[in-house]
């Protein structure tokens, strides 16, 4: 996802991100962040926040989240943007952990 803070200002971060975590509930419809979601997300993401894996876009109408779904990551993934890049797990996965998710992967 490309970075939109210069797009969206300060304003329109906050309340864009705002808005993504309430969309599809029923103060989604009045949010001050709809306008601008409408304008600049649904095209990948949609109108109802579904997604479209065909672009990489994920779903954002939901509970999981690659980056973190409280409002100080959702305002960083608007104002920056994100590139792609697989998070780190060491603090996640101890080594063990480690080496039975590449066992599984490399099956």
């Amino acid at each position: 996802m490309i970075a939109w803070g210069a797009t969206l200002g300060d304003d329109g971060v906050d309340q864009g991100a705002e808005y993504v975590q309430i969309i599809g509930g029923p103060s989604a419809e009045s949010h001050p962040g709809k306008a601008a979601y409408e304008q600049n997300c649904t095209a990948c993401h949609g109108l109802d926040g579904a997604g479209n894996a065909l672009l990489g876009a994920p779903r954002i109408n939901d509970d999981i989240w690659l980056y973190g779904g409280d409002l100080d990551t959702l305002k960083t993934t608007l104002r920056q943007g994100r590139f792609g890049i697989m998070p780190p797990f060491d603090a996640r996965l101890d080594d063990f952990q480690i080496k039975l998710l590449v066992a599984l992967l490399a099956r």
